[in-house]
């Protein structure tokens, strides 16, 4: 609304200085000096409005990978949701660890190992468990060959 009267302040206003200025038969700097005062307002109207105008928060990012996100600016190594072209996961999202250190960052990890107290056949999983993935993304774990499939 307010931007609505400002557009017609600005191009009706002149107008009308202008008619009136040629039927009353009034001296060129009377009507500049009205003509003037008025953009003065319009001026002040504009810049009270670019200050007051909302600005929309910066969107969350849809990084497909882990680099999209370094190249983002996200570049601290941690759990991010990526979303994979992927017609299987028709758009959800993944929980991934990305490596942003690592010669250069952006790495979407598959799977991490420590020593996380667990036990030596942790890793030793039947084929559902590979397929589909299993552990604590924050700590130890396999991505999953599907995720991992459609993350490239």
């Amino acid at each position: 609304m307010k931007i609505r009267l400002i557009g017609i302040i600005l191009f009706t206003h002149p107008f009308f200085i202008s008619a009136k200025g040629q039927n009353d038969k009034s001296s060129d700097c009377e009507m500049n000096t009205k003509s003037t005062s008025y953009l003065d307002i319009a001026a002040q109207m504009i810049q009270n409005a670019k200050e007051n105008y909302r600005t929309c928060p910066n969107t969350k990012v849809k990084a497909l990978d882990c680099e999209e996100l370094l190249k983002s600016g996200y570049n601290i190594s941690k759990v991010y949701t990526v979303w994979p072209k992927s017609r299987v996961l028709n758009g959800r999202p993944v929980d991934v660890y990305c490596d942003m250190d690592t010669e250069g960052g952006g790495w979407t990890v598959i799977q991490r190992r420590g020593n996380f107290s667990r036990p030596k056949d942790y890793f030793f999983q039947d084929w559902h468990a590979y397929k589909t993935g299993f552990g604590n993304i924050e700590k130890d774990f396999w991505l999953g060959i599907f995720i991992s499939l459609y993350l490239y």
